[in-house]
């Protein structure tokens, strides 16, 4: 019952103070198994497996441009959260066209991935998570783009031969 007090006493102090005045550390998840409430079309709880650096493999990285294509494709591989993995994956397109997936390159390590959906007069229209921190369809330039890869069975599906 102490140990209730005393936890519900902190909360509220540490809720009470402004946003600057509270600790900035993190705590570390442990690497366990576990189920989370996972978004996609039947909301179902699904079992996570193992943890990708004290997160589960579908939770929401910081940099999540990789995790939403991750989600988007179906990909389970934790290694989709790095932009930068998408640029071997599937099959390699010769430039970009509809249902491409697009990779771009930040600095030395970082980058940033997304799926082209349409073209208009401006140029390609591209589809990507954590763009202005939100999923976003816009028009994008490929002109400085590291990688266009098909992703697996998306050049089947359309008919044509692998």
């Amino acid at each position: 019952m102490s140990r209730t007090v005393i936890l519900a006493a902190l909360c509220a102090v540490l809720f009470a103070m402004p946003a600057e005045a509270r600790p900035k550390h993190r705590v570390k998840a442990p690497a366990v198994e576990c189920f989370i409430f996972c978004p996609g079309p039947d909301h179902a709880r699904v079992r996570t497996g193992h943890s990708y650096k004290g997160r589960t493999n579908w939770s929401k990285p910081r940099a999540w441009c990789g995790w939403w294509m991750r989600k988007h494709l179906g990909v389970a591989n934790p290694a989709g959260n790095l932009a930068r993995w998408w640029a071997g994956y599937g099959t390699r397109a010769n430039g970009p066209a509809v249902g491409v997936i697009v990779v771009w390159a930040r600095g030395r390590r970082s980058g940033h991935v997304g799926i082209i959906t349409g073209r208009n007069e401006r140029g390609w229209i591209v589809k990507s998570g954590n763009d202005g921190h939100a999923v976003r369809e816009r028009v994008r330039s490929v002109a400085n783009a590291i990688a266009f890869r098909w992703p697996t069975g998306a050049m089947a599906s359309r008919g044509q031969a692998l």
